[in-house]
């Protein structure tokens, strides 16, 4: 009986260690959805040696149709990255590369990449009351978090009139909706525009 015992040990064993892990992912455009195929990508395995990193690729492909690809690796006491090529003409990534390690909980990791466009954002108070007008405008993006990093609402006081800069911007819808002060009278505001990949656009908010 203490021999079924230590053979199923040994059994148990040798299948934990040979267990692979199955890794998941996935690219994709947040501002439309669409997939990305055909994007190579590369798993690297990251081992502290005794004077220096040792970095092995131990799995690599393409993404298939619908931007996605699952790999099988077996996982040792290392890091891992996972490195996805750049298209090229992308004006938003979440992430360029992804870490992860043997006791980690989540193997799926998805690659949001958006490609550009041109546009030139243009303010302009066309009824000027005074010093005291005042927009105040909360903008969104087809990227959630796009604007999560600047002041929003936006807020602009008296008579301005600002031509901005024909920027490389993310391909989108770009919203903004609030309300516009004049001689103390508040009048909400809204607009969206929709950027194409490639497409140059001249937005306009006049108020």
């Amino acid at each position: 009986m203490k021999n079924y015992i230590y053979l199923f040990v040994i059994l148990f064993l040798l299948i934990s260690c040979n267990k692979k892990q199955e890794i998941r992912i996935t690219a994709l455009n947040p501002a439309n959805g669409e997939p990305w195929p055909g994007l190579h990508y590369s798993i690297t395995q990251e081992k502290t040696g005794a004077f220096s990193e040792n970095y092995k690729v131990i799995h690599e492909g393409f993404l298939d149709a619908n931007g996605k690809a699952v790999a099988q690796v077996k996982m040792k006491n290392a890091s891992y990255r996972i490195d996805i090529e750049d298209p090229g003409n992308t004006c938003y990534e979440n992430e360029v590369q992804y870490t992860f390690a043997k006791n980690d909980t989540n193997f799926d990791f998805v690659f949001e990449l958006v490609p550009c466009g041109k546009l030139q954002i243009n303010i302009q108070n066309t009824n000027c009351q005074g010093v005291s007008d005042t927009l105040s405008i909360y903008r969104t993006h087809s990227i959630s978090d796009y604007y999560s990093n600047v002041p929003n609402p936006a807020i602009y006081t008296g008579c301005i009139s600002i031509i901005g800069n024909l920027n490389n911007s993310p391909m989108g819808l770009y919203t903004y909706n609030g309300f516009a002060i004049h001689g103390g009278v508040s009048t909400p505001i809204s607009d969206s525009i929709y950027l194409n990949e490639g497409e140059t656009k001249i937005w306009n908010i006049n108020y």
